[in-house]
């Protein structure tokens, strides 16, 4: 097989020599043509969870269902005001809120909850006619107790002698008089306000946002209650999130990019000494990524979070390509080879060597494409077709480009720089003890650290480290006092709404549960009003008593408050504020109702496993035969996660059967697999084992990475094991010399292109970087110091032992 691949690479090489220069104006040509769409691809990148998930998912369905639905949404973000002296910010909102409507940018500046003054007045007869009888009864106790003073005897349980205040009687059951706490957006304090602003544009661009975001801000910096310093602004939620996202993703990803191509562009100097080297790698692999970038435009449409950073992986990999075979170049030169012999020799040996390790890699990234999460079955296409195109590309342009270098006369350099690696000759000249201590570290590992490796769950540990970000969001919910963690069915049959509650309200009962209440339309039409009003009338009545006609004026005051709820109306469905209406049945003429199920308070559904909990509660409710479905951002979040968590079981051993496969395929040798796909295992061992000591876990992100790394692993031993097949027996000592150092460089430059996400703002970015460099550094390590210490055993124990030469060791 060998001697058919060097007449092809003959044949090949005379057939290139007469069109190179055909071929690389071709590769530049469509490297240009590929660039916008590769501009534009990186300019839409899709944050929302949403995107990783298949367009057919049930939580996926549903939300797009609700989006046809509700009525127009109004697409903005929360302008937050902390005032330094509680209760004087609501008279500054209606004078900001004119300013912010004078905007382009705003269609509405809302600072009051619409249907206040309604359930103010009506809430009374949301309460449980229960609860009324009670409020009716502790006020009859309190006049009793005015009236008679210290005569008063108070009977009944300690439960009854709760002291009774007016003033907090309607906060405290604010959630069942089905309104609101406050008027305004405000918190408990008077002190933090929201004023809630809304574009005019439904569906905004980036552009867009960051222009309404700048305009306010400019109208807010001029207001005189900025300048005197009495309040302190913050922006938070919808344009103002995924903007910040989007920047912090951006910024991440020039940064890393930036890192990596000024730490591989220092080292690739150093270790070929002429700038023309970056050339010759860098030209191939830039038009392989522009190519690849610009048919994942076409098939794909945008990156998602996960498919965003793929550069740096194809960065690292593709890289190593064009060092291998650049290094292999170089060293057929100063043999005295001319160019033409130099490029065969390079094609027919480590040509044949990058196919290999292409085709054990890139078909394991395709198969991620059968998984249903789109976070690995996108990056499988995108990063396998990276693969497959730099390898077609340092197969064709780069043999042209160093026939065109022979054309104008650039020769190689006189001499390359080394890498410092006879440390690790340690480990081959020592075979015995390497392997002793290599078997007892794996045992050791896999023992006690791998059953420690843990799934980080918690998504709050995964975001970018925006702090004034998240300062602005808590203070907004502090002040909105609400959220988008309920889940949401739309009712196609509003006859099937009471079982629906019926299976909730089970599901609420059970120990454990995260479901806690249920709203419906129909709950905003209270039940036994003539009832209610009775109570209520006898309630007003006893507040006309002589005894408190006494009370202080604060007191009294209060008292007129309260009773300003004890005259409600009849509540119909007609009456109820149009926004309820809204909020329950979106687009009149698009059929259903909406049904909202609330976790309770206090569960943090940024935990991955009460989101997936709650999913699980709430996900699916078969009512007959139809099925209902819940979505919200959360649920969405939950199914992300077990989407992954399950295709990860299917997508790693699939992984491993394709690099097996082709491994078969190349070397037609089952010992010659295990032989070769040791340095990996060696390798995946330490990392998880150096993993579990310093406490790292794996995470949504940095999962991605794995499929990289077993690919990466396999090519060093593939490389190498390759070299030492070519050199014969006894030939560990070249194939460190030649393979192993180029092992070293590649892997250091791979390192590199992952070593600019270590600096991340984004925990989860920085995660998947430091697990890369992790990862494959124990390869590495596996590769130049256990694998030759492995061959040489091996040679041992099959007497084909050689002696080495004594000049290549020196050198």
């Amino acid at each position: 097989m060998n001697k058919i691949f060097e007449n092809f690479s003959e044949k090949y090489v005379a057939a290139l020599r007469k069109i190179y220069w055909i071929i690389l104006i071709v590769a530049l040509a469509l490297a240009v043509l590929a660039a916008g769409p590769t501009i534009k691809l990186f300019k839409s990148i899709n944050t929302d969870l949403e995107a990783l998930l298949p367009d057919d998912y049930p939580s996926v369905v549903t939300a797009k269902r609700l989006e046809e639905k509700i009525e127009q949404q109004q697409q903005g973000f929360a302008l937050v005001l902390e005032f330094k002296e509680p209760g004087v910010g609501a008279s500054y909102l209606p004078e900001i809120a004119k300013s912010l409507i004078e905007s382009p940018y705003v269609s509405e500046a809302l600072f009051e909850r619409e249907g206040y003054d309604f359930f103010k007045k009506n809430g009374m007869l949301f309460l449980e006619l229960e609860k009324l009888e009670d409020l009716h009864e502790r006020l009859d106790r309190e006049i009793q107790k005015r009236k008679l003073g210290s005569l008063y005897i108070e009977f009944g349980d300690d439960d009854d002698k709760e002291e009774f205040d007016l003033n907090t009687f309607r906060d405290k059951h604010a959630g069942e008089t089905a309104g609101f706490p406050t008027k305004h957006y405000v918190n408990e304090n008077n002190t933090i306000y929201s004023i809630l602003v809304h574009s005019p544009d439904p569906s905004p661009d980036f552009s867009y946002m960051q222009a309404m975001i700048d305009d306010v801000k400019g109208r807010v910096n001029d207001l005189q209650i900025i300048k005197n310093d009495m309040a302190e602004v913050y922006y938070a939620s919808g344009f103002v999130t995924r903007i910040n996202e989007y920047n912090t993703l951006m910024r991440d990803l020039r940064i890393a990019g930036l890192v990596a191509l000024i730490g591989i562009t220092i080292f690739l100097t150093w270790r070929f000494r002429r700038l023309e080297a970056l050339v010759f790698v860098f030209f191939p692999f830039s038009c392989a990524l522009l190519w690849d970038f610009a048919i994942a435009a076409k098939v794909i449409g945008k990156l998602n979070v996960v498919t965003a950073f793929l550069f740096s992986i194809l960065f690292g990999m593709g890289v190593d390509f064009g060092i291998h075979m650049l290094a292999r170049y170089w060293e057929e030169r100063h043999k005295g080879q001319d160019a033409i012999i130099a490029i065969t020799r390079t094609i027919s040996t480590t040509g044949r060597s990058c196919i290999t390790a292409g085709l054990t890699t890139a078909p394991a990234f395709y198969l991620l494409m059968i998984n249903t999460f789109k976070g690995f079955s996108e990056f499988g296409f995108i990063a396998g077709t990276g693969l497959v195109l730099s390898v077609a590309s340092f197969l064709v342009v780069f043999p042209c480009l160093l026939l065109l270098a022979d054309r104008v006369g650039i020769s190689p350099p006189r001499i390359v720089a080394e890498p410092a690696i006879g440390i690790f000759n340690l480990g081959w000249r020592h075979a015995r003890a390497t392997m002793i201590i290599i078997v007892v570290l794996i045992v050791a590992t896999i023992a006690v650290s791998i059953p420690r490796l843990r799934f980080e769950y918690d998504f709050k540990k995964l975001k970018a480290r925006i702090e004034r970000a998240d300062i602005a969001k808590d203070k907004m919910r502090e002040s909105v006092r609400g959220g988008g963690t309920a889940a949401v069915i739309l009712v196609e049959d509003e006859s099937d709404i009471p079982e629906i509650r019926r299976q909730v309200e089970e599901i609420a009962k059970t120990e454990g549960a995260i479901t806690d209440s249920f709203y419906s339309f129909d709950r905003f039409v209270p039940k036994h009003q003539d009832e209610k009003k009775k109570v209520i009338a006898r309630i007003d009545r006893r507040f006309d008593d002589e005894a408190l006609k006494l009370l202080k004026d604060d007191e009294k005051e209060k008292i007129d408050d309260f009773r300003e709820m004890l005259r409600p109306e009849t509540v119909t469905a007609e009456n109820l504020p149009s926004s309820v209406r809204k909020s329950f049945f979106g687009k009149e003429d698009v059929p259903g109702q909406f049904v909202i199920i609330s976790p309770r308070r206090g569960v943090e559904l940024d935990d991955g496993r009460n989101a997936m909990k709650f999913a699980d509660e709430v996900r699916h409710i078969k009512v007959g035969d139809r099925s209902y479905y819940a979505t919200s951002a959360n649920l969405i979040f939950a199914d992300v996660l077990d989407t992954m968590l399950q295709d990860s079981k299917r997508a790693i051993p699939l992984v491993l059967l394709a690099v097996i496969l082709v491994l078969w395929i190349d070397f037609r040798s089952w010992r010659r697999v295990v032989i070769v796909s040791f340095p990996l295992a060696v390798g995946v061992v330490f990392m998880f084992g150096i993993m579990c000591l310093f406490g790292m876990r794996l995470n949504f992100y940095n999962m991605i990475v794995l499929p990289a790394i077993l690919g990466l692993g396999v090519d060093y031993g593939v490389h190498f094991y390759h070299r030492y097949l070519e050199n014969g027996p006894g030939g560990v000592s070249e194939a460190m010399l030649h393979t192993g150092s180029a092992i070293f460089i590649t892997a250091t430059t791979t390192m590199l292109g992952f070593a600019g996400l270590i600096l991340a703002n984004h925990m989860g970015l920085s995660s998947l970087g430091t697990l890369a460099v992790i990862g494959i550094g124990t390869c590495l390590f596996a590769a130049v110091i256990s694998f030759p210490a492995l061959l040489v055993l091996l040679e041992k124990k099959t007497n084909f032992e050689r002696k080495p030469d004594k000049q290549i060791i020196e050198k």
